[in-house]
Parts: C-alpha cells; sequence; structure tokens
C-alpha cells in the first residue's frame, strides 16, 4: 500500500539530487573525480530516497532513472553559461550528500521502530494499553470462505482484532496465536460470545483461499475466526479508520503496527494494546469482563 505521496516526495527528491549535482557535473572537467563523483552521487541519493520511504523495489529504476535524466540536463545547461563552481561550494555539495544518504538510510530503521516493522514490530519488548469509548469504524470485507463480512454483522459478540498478513515470518504469527490463546481460555459458555478477527495488510496476495490455508495451518477453528480481505482500497481506508499504518518493507515485507483492538457487543471500540508482547492474561481479563456485561 504504497501511498502516491510517498512516490511524489521520493521522485521530487530524486530530480532536485539530479539537477542540482547535474549543475555541478557540467562544471568540472570531464573524466576528473569530481565529475564522476556528481554523476554518483544523485544516483546513491536516488537509492537511499527510495530506501527511506520503504517503497517497492521496482521502483528503484525509475527513481535512478529520473535523477540521471536531471542530472544531464542540468549539466548540459552548466556547460553551455559556463559559469564557474566555487571550491566552498564543492565541499557544501559533498558534505550535504553524505549527510543526505546517511539520514535516508537511517530512516526506515527509525519509522519501523515507530510504527512496528517487520523484523522490529513495535513493543517487541514491552505493551501499551490505551483507554477508548468511542463507536469503532465500519467495513465491509470478505472472510475465508469467501463470505462478506461488515462489523455490523459481529453485533453481540465481543470482538478482538488485529492487523497482520500470511506470508509474515515474525510478529503476525504472534499476534493471531495470542488471540487464539485468549479464546481458548475462555470457559466454553463465554467462548462463543467472542469472535477473532484478523485483517490482512497484504490484500494483493492474501485471497480468501490464502487466508483459510493460513488459519489451517496453524490449527485455529474456523468458527472462532474471521480472517479477512477485500480490494486494496477498502483495506487502506479500514487501516486508516483504525490508525494502522501500512508501508512496503524489502522482500515484499510490510511495516505495520502490532496491535489488539478490542471492540465490545455494542459495536463500541474500548481498548487497544500495542505491542507483540501483550500478556494474554491481560487480554483475557478486558474481554471477559466485557463478555460479562
Amino acid at each position: 500500500m504504497t501511498s502516491g505521496i510517498d512516490i511524489g516526495v521520493a521522485a521530487a527528491s530524486a530530480a532536485v539530487f539530479g539537477l542540482g549535482y547535474g549543475a555541478l557535473r557540467g562544471a568540472a572537467p570531464r573524466r576528473s573525480r569530481l565529475w564522476f563523483g556528481c554523476t554518483a552521487a544523485p544516483v546513491v541519493l536516488a537509492i537511499a530516497v527510495r530506501h527511506a520511504f520503504a517503497l517497492t523495489g521496482w521502483l528503484m529504476v525509475p527513481l535512478v532513472a529520473l535523477a540521471l535524466v536531471c542530472q544531464r540536463l542540468a549539466a548540459a545547461r552548466a556547460r553551455a553559461t559556463g559559469a564557474p563552481v566555487s571550491a566552498a561550494r564543492w565541499r557544501t555539495a559533498v558534505y550535504a550528500g553524505i549527510a543526505g544518504a546517511v539520514l535516508l538510510l537511517a530512516g526506515p530503521d527509525a519509522h519501523a521502530h515507530g510504527h512496528g516493522a517487520h523484523g522490529a514490530h513495535a513493543g517487541a519488548a514491552a505493551y501499551e494499553r490505551i483507554e477508548v469509548d468511542e463507536p469503532a469504524p465500519a467495513f465491509a470485507l470478505t472472510n475465508q470462505r469467501g463470505a462478506p463480512v461488515a462489523l455490523a454483522d459481529l453485533r453481540g459478540r465481543v470482538v478482538l482484532m488485529t492487523f497482520m498478513y500470511t506470508t509474515c515470518t515474525d510478529a503476525c504469527p504472534v499476534l493471531v496465536s495470542v488471540a487464539d490463546a485468549v479464546a481458548a481460555r475462555l470457559p466454553a459458555e463465554s467462548r462463543e460470545r467472542l469472535v477473532l478477527v484478523g485483517i490482512t495488510v497484504d490484500p494483493l496476495r492474501d485471497t480468501p483461499a490464502r487466508l483459510a490455508g493460513f488459519m489451517r495451518e496453524r490449527g485455529f477453528a474456523d468458527a472462532r475466526w474471521q480472517f479477512l480481505t477485500g480490494s486494496v482500497a477498502a483495506l487502506t481506508q479500514v487501516a486508516s479508520d483504525y490508525g494502522i499504518v501500512v508501508r512496503p518493507a524489502p522482500g515484499g515485507d510490510f511495516v505495520h503496527n502490532s496491535v489488539f483492538i478490542v471492540i465490545d457487543a455494542e459495536g463500541v471500540e474500548r481498548a487497544e494494546f500495542h505491542g507483540t508482547a501483550t500478556p494474554v492474561a491481560e487480554l483475557l481479563a478486558t474481554v471477559t469482563s466485557l463478555i460479562a456485561r
């Protein structure tokens, strides 16, 4: 779910780098170290921009191409004007390029830890409970059986919901296993009043059939779970409504929040638990108190 704004900002950054270093390249002696440095700088920075915005791999080629095209245009203009470049400007360009690349390459790690990235989901060693008292945002998606499911259809039962995707190998299996453990620890008479919901952040791969296979692989009870998918537009809206940040990461992974959302039988969101270290016991206590109402 790469944001169009992210792509636009990344493209604009690559173009600016290309123009800036192209002007310097045009003023440098051909085949000199400065000439080669100014040729390589916008390419490195374009790669860093793509990394910083966690854009999908195929966007690397157009970003680098854009930087190089802008560079050539600016270099040709600089050669035509013949304007000299001061030593101070060369030094500034070199230092700015190094600093920019370092900051951009460091960007995804900071972002990932802030929002719960794959390999570094937020709350890997801690968790946070947030009290909520507002109507849960509505949604209408499709479950693992190919049947339509809306939040309104779950009215009358407590909902324990999380966001995940089936090819995840670190935090998502923990999230769904913790949710399933909560249901398993409920008394039999209370279990039917709880529904577990897992909403995918990878709708292109997580079809209903794939979600059904994911559930079977983990031995989850079909009656207990609603694994939901839908169109990219629909799931982007649901994620936004629930404050879930989703960004693609290298290797087909996704950066997203690690969160459990608890909704009461009247459709009111009551609590959020952030972090994969959320104790089963605390979720169980929250769910049990809502079921008992």
